[in-house]
């Protein structure tokens, strides 16, 4: 009962703090700082404070984050992430880690990490139902030592996510005279220019579907693909048709975009941010550098982890049902 009102009563003040934040229009992250909310929040800061962990690279540099899991030092964290990464290093408090990688899903771009640690304080999992609307904690900080709690609400629903951050490395346009999409261009050294395809080369399909139409120039052919995965191109040279296998690649790799308008006030967008099997959806204006890090209840439990920036304020979160059930998968295959 007394855990019950205490909620009630929390609930209401971060609810005023947002109605004191539309009508003054600050910050709602400056409102969380006041003196009566750090207070109040304290317990959820420390669990934060403790169970999220720092990803550094080799210049001492926070890239993002990972979420304590286990006592003994297991840690969830971004695949994705880690691998952009060379030399990268954790860090917990005030001490620094060396990790082991245990496991990696492509699938859910998560990896589990291990760390020479024991009776360390991981996240408690939550497991109750979120509902569109809830209330939810995260850390917006990208300092190495100190945790900040930003708060926002749960935007949308539990729902697939599905890949689409693939592409070719070539740009191609449909050409109305010929009937066909031309190569016009290819990243110079990339997988496709050294499958041997070239400028003027006629585009007559990928994957077996037959590119002759004017409609498939609105249409994204790579949808569903995965970087890593094989596309077969057949091109026309000349008289001669010829068939290549190319690679599909990160979109972000080949195609890095400048930052918007948008992107300037508020950080750029995470790298990967698609092909998720379950993901909720919050508003937390967070930096693509807090991906990784834990979601929290207002009772300070682990709702999710953050894994996409999407953008300013779309930010997917795959919930603590899943990363539990791989975590267990993952446990139970290490001891079988």
């Amino acid at each position: 009962m007394i855990r019950k009102v205490f909620h009630n009563a929390l609930t209401r003040i971060v609810l005023g703090s947002l109605l004191v934040c539309i009508t003054a229009e600050s910050a709602p992250e400056d409102l969380l700082q006041s003196p009566q909310n750090v207070s109040l929040l304290k317990d959820q800061l420390k669990v934060l404070q403790s169970s999220s962990v720092v990803i550094l690279d080799a210049d001492n540099l926070s890239r993002g984050y990972g979420i304590l899991v286990s006592s003994d030092g297991q840690i969830l964290t971004k695949a994705s992430l880690l691998n952009s990464i060379e030399n990268y290093t954790i860090r917990l408090g005030k001490k620094k880690y060396t990790p082991k990688v245990l496991r990696e899903s492509k699938e859910w771009d998560l990896a589990l990490l291990k760390i020479p640690i024991e009776n360390a304080l991981p996240v408690e999992f939550s497991e109750k139902m979120l509902q569109a609307g809830d209330i939810i904690l995260s850390n917006g900080a990208t300092s190495i030592l100190k945790r900040r709690l930003k708060f926002g609400v749960i935007s949308a629903k539990e729902r697939s996510i599905p890949m689409n951050d693939a592409t070719l490395d070539f740009i191609a346009h449909y050409d109305t005279k010929k009937s066909s999409f031309i190569i016009e261009s290819l990243k110079e050294g990339g997988s496709s220019q050294k499958a041997g395809l070239k400028a003027g080369d006629l585009l007559l399909s990928i994957d077996e579907m037959t590119l002759n139409a004017h409609e498939h120039s609105s249409i994204n052919l790579f949808q569903g693909k995965w970087p890593g995965d094989i596309a077969n191109l057949n091109v026309k040279r000349k008289k001669k048709e010829i068939r290549f296998k190319v690679p599909y690649q990160w979109r972000f790799k080949v195609f890095p975009s400048p930052m918007d308008r948008n992107e300037a006030m508020s950080g750029r967008i995470s790298g990967r941010k698609t092909g998720f099997p379950k993901v909720f959806q919050h508003d937390i204006a967070l930096s693509s550098r807090s991906i990784g890090g834990p979601v929290l209840d207002l009772d300070g439990k682990c709702v999710g982890m953050n894994i996409a920036r999407f953008s300013r304020a779309e930010t997917y979160t795959i919930p603590s049902s899943a990363l539990k059930s791989l975590l267990d998968d993952w446990n139970k295959d290490s001891d079988e």
